[in-house]
């Protein structure tokens, strides 16, 4: 693996050889094109004798979770090399392709390069802005002008939607704190990354955590659905861990329509897409009715979990009418107690009991009962496994989880439970992805394998994660409420209907389109960008294109003319990687431990070469627009408590700090007024490595201590309180029948056809996607940058093509490298065929997401299609928990004519 990685290696001479390269594909003048040959002047410029040779150090941000330390060669000014940095315990001196490109991104002939103003007041992707050059001065006294009515008129007119490119680069404080001080919904800073990062938010829900992953530092047997763990080729954390862990010997069965890298070195186990909820109803049909209750970690469901929790009228707990707790029933003591009852002898799992003049059952009793249709044969139908691989895996996975195991680390015994069940994003995106999340949840507690050494295991650490709440459970990030009910909607992501909502960036478009539907009292008047590009990376591109000719004034921060774009009246310029000042918080490895000891700390990284162009980082933006609208004092305020600045350190009221400053006053209060930020520009980092007592939250809640939501009352809570507040305004939510909707509050998962298995039968195939190593979260202009590419041509052959089953192409006359057309009700797509017997019978896709519709881009970066035109957003078809769109679709396939 690090050969490989090695392999890439960009050294100073193909820097130089490939920024010629890079020079002769730029094309036109000042703005967009080659400047008069800069990549030339660059490479002239790395040869001269000014004297400067060094490595400095940084982190890379060409994927979403910036956890590689790098080295930075600088030559006469020239950043010609990176690597990773040997001695960070993040990466170990190890770096992706993608890293290594960040040369290419920096020197980007198609970079903006100056502020911008539109002349041409249509609007539109086959139309030319006819941009005009405009000094900063006139740029920021153009927004702040416009900026100054909406204030006036109703600060609630302005949108700001970020993405990918956003975060977690920046300071967030500094964009929430200057929309909260504008007066803005902070509901209306809009990220693009929500609709696929719904597990997230099921986390959220499910277990008081960001994200969990395999621990791969124990687990034997891991069980993933949905989805690849490696495709996206990082250089830390996930991908380590799992080779680390495949290595040691754990055994893993992937369950997914693709047979994904890692399945070379596991099982492949084919499904339907749109079917993993029924894989995982089926699996814990086996675990309960098959595999038997004296298999299971009864420890955990009594103790551990709110199982014996009893429940009555409405699926909602029973409680005991004085404390209001819940209560569970004592089957040693015939009766009735409150959950933390210091008397309590055993927790009944099974039964009805009558209590209160109410029959009442505990929750276990009632899940097992809702997964008794859930058969391995019923399975079948759906998914296409056959109900003997089912049974073997599911019996497998409880064997492997060694119920009643135990180990000792630092001196602390923790259960010992090496078996996980992970789902991926292609289980949980769709109309009923959060039950597949629940699933998933139930799966592992059955055997007790959350947040333990070799089980499923929280991303986040320390005392404040997974702590009880009144009812001793696991406390939600997102609260059991949810977003309150405001009527008229206040924000445009519309969280009074989608009260658990992750981040809704298609309702926004639409509430922008029509906000009389969608209840929102005002019109938008801005939107600025920075970061996010809706029109490729999240759904069909219709909506957004239209919100965005209808807003009135669009302001793009921009570090090239991408698709959004095209639609600002205003561009900034926005600084490279190599040219931004900023920290990364190291908290555990992104979705996934991969030892026993575990990097916590900082990196860090500042500008190691001179700006190329006449641009800036984002937050000294927000600080000068805060200056010209007289938002400073109460923006520096909030700013000193959200960073929790030292009162010697603190901001004063009235003046614009710069990004460096802010950056240097908040290392000191951190970490020490001797190390800010000229100590970490040599540092590069504080890292410390922690262990089992830190990075297992079992350590701070042990057995007893907190309960994990197995039965998800709170869901219906929330479902009630939705219910009760429609039918109060007399209003319903846009799209859904409020029955059908009530349904996905429902406490114990179920199975209703989804939408997806609903299409025309000339629909008959099924297209999937999936990450590729060279265009990950599209970061950092990868799909248009000139190695990536070449690196990509060279060692992919299944690159920017449309993958079919040999089957199912010769059914339809298809042969290796014909022109097809995929076509769904919403959109199509053209592409070369390549076959491929590494997916489902019905199944098609593509790995990664092109076909850029910029005329301002390389044009390399329009190459292949774009897979999310054939997607669909509709009301009534996305999850309206998580709010995560369906991520696949029904479609013909035919060969171009």
């Amino acid at each position: 693996m690090r050969e490989a990685v090695g392999s890439s290696r960009v050294t100073r001479r193909t820097f130089l050889a490939t920024a010629a390269t890079a020079t002769a594909l730029a094309a036109g003048g000042k703005i967009v094109g080659n400047n008069s040959g800069i990549l030339l002047e660059v490479a002239k410029a790395a040869t001269s004798p000014s004297g400067q040779d060094e490595w400095l150090r940084s982190y890379c941000r060409m994927c979403v979770k910036p956890l590689c330390a790098t080295m930075v060669h600088v030559v006469d000014g020239v950043a010609v090399e990176i690597k990773g940095d040997p001695a960070a315990p993040t990466n170990e001196g190890t770096l992706c392709p993608r890293g290594h490109a960040t040369l290419f991104s920096h020197y980007n002939p198609y970079r903006v390069k100056t502020p911008l103003k539109r002349t041409n007041p249509n609007k539109g992707l086959d139309q030319d802005p006819r941009w005009v050059e405009i000094s900063w001065e006139e740029a920021l006294n153009t927004i702040a002008k416009r900026l100054q009515k909406v204030r006036a008129e109703d600060p609630r007119k302005i949108v700001l939607h970020t993405g990918y490119g956003s975060n977690p680069d920046y300071y967030n404080d500094v964009l929430t704190i200057w929309m909260t001080t504008f007066g803005a919904s902070q509901w209306n800073i809009v990220p693009s990354n929500g609709p696929l990062c719904s597990n997230h938010h099921a986390m959220w829900m499910t277990a008081g955590n960001t994200s969990n992953a395999p621990e791969f530092a124990f687990c034997n047997y891991l069980i993933t659905l949905g989805g690849s763990l490696v495709d996206w080729g990082n250089s830390s954390g996930p991908v380590r861990g799992f080779f680390k862990a495949i290595e040691r010997g754990m055994k893993l069965v992937v369950v997914d329509p693709r047979a994904s890298k890692e399945t070379t070195v596991g099982e492949w186990v084919p499904i339907r897409p749109g079917s993993e909820l029924a894989f995982a109803l089926g699996m814990l049909n086996v675990m309960l009715y098959e595999v038997g209750l004296e298999k299971l970690d009864l420890d955990f469901l009594k103790r551990r979990s709110n199982a014996p929790y009893l429940v009555g009228a409405g699926e909602r707990f029973y409680r005991d009418p004085k404390t209001k707790k819940p209560m569970i029933w004592d089957p040693t003591d015939h009766r009735a107690k409150v959950f933390d009852d210091p008397s309590i002898k055993d927790f009944a799992l099974e039964g009805q009991f009558q209590v209160g003049g109410q029959t009442v059952s505990p929750a276990f009793a009632l899940i097992k009962q809702g997964m008794q249709p859930y058969t391995p044969e019923w399975s079948e139908k759906l998914t296409t496994i056959r109900a003997a691989t089912l049974r073997r895996v599911a019996k497998d996975f409880v064997a492997a989880a060694q119920v009643g195991s135990t180990i000792k680390l630092e001196g602390v015994e923790f259960p010992l439970r090496p078996a996980a069940f992970f789902c991926r994003r292609a289980g949980e995106g769709h109309t009923d992805g959060h039950y597949t999340q629940i699933a998933r949840i139930l799966i592992n507690g059955l055997v007790g394998s959350l947040d333990v050494p070799g089980g499923l295991q929280g991303q986040n650490w320390g005392p404040n994660m997974l702590k009880p709440n009144e009812d001793g459970l696991v406390t939600p990030i997102l609260a059991a409420a949810g977003y309150p009910f405001v009527y008229p909607s206040d924000d445009v992501m519309l969280g009074t209907f989608y009260p658990h909502r992750h981040n809704t960036p298609f309702l926004a478009w639409r509430a922008i389109l029509d906000p009389k539907k969608y209840g929102l009292p005002y019109e938008v008047d801005t939107l600025i960008i920075f970061g996010a590009n809706p029109i490729i990376n999240n759904g069909p591109s219709q909506e957004p294109i239209a919100a965005m000719k209808k807003i009135p004034f669009v302001v793009s921060i921009a570090y090239h003319l991408d698709e959004p774009t095209e639609f600002a009246d205003i561009v900034l310029p926005e600084s490279s990687n190599l040219e931004r000042e900023m920290k990364a918080v190291v908290n555990g490895f992104d979705k996934g431990h991969w030892a026993e000891y575990q990097p916590s700390g900082m990196l860090y990284r500042y500008p190691v070469v001179k700006r190329m162009y006449d641009s800036k980082q984002v937050e000294d933006i927000f600080f000068e627009l805060a200056r010209r609208l007289n938002m400073l004092a109460p923006m520096n305020e909030r700013l000193n408590t959200a960073l929790k600045l030292k009162p010697e350190l603190a901001l004063q009221p009235d003046k614009a700090y710069t990004v460096s400053e802010l950056l240097d006053r908040d290392l000191k209060s951190q970490f020490g007024n001797d190390r800010g930020a000229e100590y970490f520009k040599k540092a590069g980092y504080s890292i410390r490595m922690v262990g089992p007592k830190t990075i297992y939250n079992y350590a701070y809640w042990p057995m007893g201590k907190t309960r994990y939501h197995l039965y998800f009352e709170h869901m219906k809570e929330v479902g009630d309180n939705l219910r009760a507040n429609l039918e109060k305004n007399n209003i319903t939510v846009p799209g859904w029948d409020t029955q059908d909707l009530m349904e996905h509050y429902r406490p114990v998962p179920h199975w209703r056809p989804m939408p997806i298995h609903k299409e025309p039968p000339e629909y008959d195939m099924y297209i999937i996607n999936w990450k590729t190593a060279f265009s990950v979260y599209g970061l950092g202009a990868n799909q248009e940058n000139p190695v990536l590419y070449e690196i990509m041509r060279r060692t992919d052959p299944y690159s920017l093509s449309i993958l079919i089953n040999p089957a199912a192409a010769a059914k339809r006359g298809i042969q290796d490298g014909d022109t097809i057309v995929v076509e769904s009700r919403r959109g199509k797509m053209v592409g070369k065929a390549k076959l491929s017997g590494r997916l489902h019978p019905e199944v098609i896709g593509i790995g990664g997401n092109y076909g850029r519709k910029s005329m301002h881009l390389n044009p390399i970066a329009r190459e292949g299609p774009n897979y999310n035109q054939l997607l669909t957003t509709e009301d009534g078809t996305f999850d309206p928990i998580s709010t995560a769109m369906i991520i696949s679709a029904k479609v013909k396939v035919y060969r171009a004519s």
